[in-house]
């Protein structure tokens, strides 16, 4: 996400922004469960296009993360995915292997997380965009920012890039073909696409493995579905019995896949789109609708969530034509100390999603050029956002809406072309911080969430829980010099005294209010 991070709201043109959701109660804590956010799924997000981590390091922190109370992990792969045949180019030259790739994944799995790949299909393309060989597939030929959805080539490109990451490698399969079971062909098969009206047949190979004489001759046989992205595929064999093999098998493994589609800048630009004469609404959504019931086809149990802020702009009586209940679920995120949130659009994914999921960063929304994350901030928007989900009533009734999720992002740059951020290994405190926000509010049940003072909050729950996950020395001062601390890490002290010191200076600031 690229200057617009933080003014995430000021995109939003479906009614004015309201201040903070209030509940009228006193402040305290309870025991109901009404008012407990639910948040089943709390997702850190590994941003790997810029200063990817060796696999060893980011296998080492996830005992860590999960005692946090982490239970997702969303991959941005990018460039770093060992992306194989017509693809390979797309992969860089430092790229993951596909085995050490795999022995992460199953080892995060192992320890009870939720893998949710997540692929840019929209817009933040320049990955793939800026190589000669898909210039062409450009919206704008002079940036390479997004991808034009009125191309049949377009939908080619992401339905390959979609299955081999959810695959995790190419599509292929052994199939015996004759009585004697040790005659095997090995068939690789690219999909048979359809746009409109016209069938693009993709180029399929068959290569033979250990074949002997009396082998059988194998029939393609290509069917096209309605779907526009991804037909089904279905494999014969010129035997009395014949067989249907599924090339996707491995899919059923992701629950979850997030395809993007934030900030998609240069849209309905091209001659192709325009000759289509669709509003902006309907190309976004139209394209979105189309990458997710491709997926859907294959795997209809797979969730398909993208960023939210190409919706906000749109009207809520228009958005409802577009039916995108059941295809995507909506990802709001904003990265402000203080939310300016809109119960308007928070409604309107209500009305139009069977989920809402929230998320916040941890990292990557300081400044394009920051060294490190301003923990004062980072703490803040985490802090906001809790007291939002803590309860909320999205339509006015008693009933509290459970969110679905939060994911606490950490951009590596605000774009693909755009310099380094701050690295993850100085961004571990403030990911630490971040979670034990979240872990403290799902573990505690509040009957307030006005009534809860920042500083307050950090010196009651955050603060010593915190220093003992990270095994640092109590205090009774945040303002005591470092030389009287006897373990603690030096970026852990200096963030605690300045989140600490912040919140003190600026409730004083405030006359005692709360923030």
């Amino acid at each position: 996400m690229s200057q617009t991070r933080n003014e995430g709201e000021k995109k939003a043109g479906s009614g004015s922004v309201i201040p903070h959701h209030s509940q009228a109660v006193q402040s305290g804590r309870v025991s109901s469960a009404n008012n407990k956010p639910f948040l089943p799924y709390v997702v850190v997000h590994l941003d790997l296009k810029g200063a990817p981590p060796k696999l060893s390091y980011l296998k080492s922190l996830l005992p860590s993360l999960r005692r946090h109370g982490a239970n997702g992990l969303l991959i941005e792969y990018e460039d770093m995915f060992p992306y194989e045949g017509r693809l390979v180019n797309l992969s860089a030259l430092n790229r993951y292997g596909k085995q050490e790739l795999t022995n992460f994944l199953s080892h995060a799995r192992d320890l009870g997380f939720e893998i949710i790949p997540l692929l840019q299909t929209f817009g933040h393309m320049e990955f793939a965009l800026k190589l000669e060989e898909y210039a062409n597939l450009r919206e704008r030929s002079d940036y390479p920012d997004s991808i034009c959805p009125s191309r049949a080539e377009s939908k080619i490109l992401l339905s390959e890039m979609i299955e081999q990451v959810i695959c995790m490698g190419p599509r292929n399969t052994v199939v015996s073909t004759s009585s004697n079971s040790s005659s095997f062909i090995k068939i690789e098969v690219d999909p048979f696409f359809a746009f409109g009206n016209i069938q693009y047949p993709v180029v399929h190979t068959i290569t033979q493995h250990g074949l002997q004489s009396n082998t059988q001759i194998i029939r393609i046989d290509h069917r096209s579905p309605p779907d526009p992205l991804i037909n089904q595929t279905g494999m014969e064999c010129n035997r009395p019995h014949g067989q249907v093999m599924d090339l996707h098998a491995a899919v059923s493994r992701v629950k979850y896949i997030h395809i993007g589609c934030d900030e998609v800048y240069g849209m309905n630009l091209c001659e192709r789109c325009q000759q289509r004469k669709l509003s902006n609404a309907a190309i976004f959504t139209q394209h979105v609708l189309s990458v997710a019931r491709g997926i859907k086809s294959r795997r209809p149990n797979t969730t398909v969530l993208i960023w939210d802020d190409m919706l906000r702009s749109i009207q809520p009586l228009e958005l409802a034509k577009f039916k995108l209940r059941g295809q995507v679920e909506p990802v709001y995120w904003n990265y402000e100390p203080v939310l300016k949130h809109t119960h308007i659009n928070l409604y309107k994914y209500h009305v139009n999603s069977d989920n809402i999921w929230v998320a916040s960063a941890f990292k990557g929304a300081d400044g394009r050029a920051a060294a490190v994350p301003n923990m004062t901030a980072r703490y803040l928007n985490h802090f906001s956002w809790m007291k939002l989900v803590n309860g909320y009533r999205i339509d006015g009734t008693t009933k509290s809406y459970n969110f679905k999720g939060v994911i606490l992002t950490g951009w590596s740059r605000y774009a693909h072309m755009e310099p380094l951020c701050e690295l993850l290994p100085v961004s571990v405190s403030s990911l630490f911080l971040c979670l034990q926000v979240i872990k403290t509010f799902k573990t505690n049940t509040y009957s307030s969430t006005n009534g809860i003072h920042s500083e307050d909050f950090y010196y009651d729950y955050i603060f010593m829980n915190l220093r003992e996950s990270l095994n640092c020395t109590a205090e009774n001062n945040p303002g005591e010099s470092s030389e009287s601390r006897s373990s603690p890490p030096p970026m852990v002290t200096r963030s605690h005294r300045c989140v600490a010191g912040f919140l003190r200076r600026n409730r004083m600031s405030n006359g005692g209010g709360s923030m």
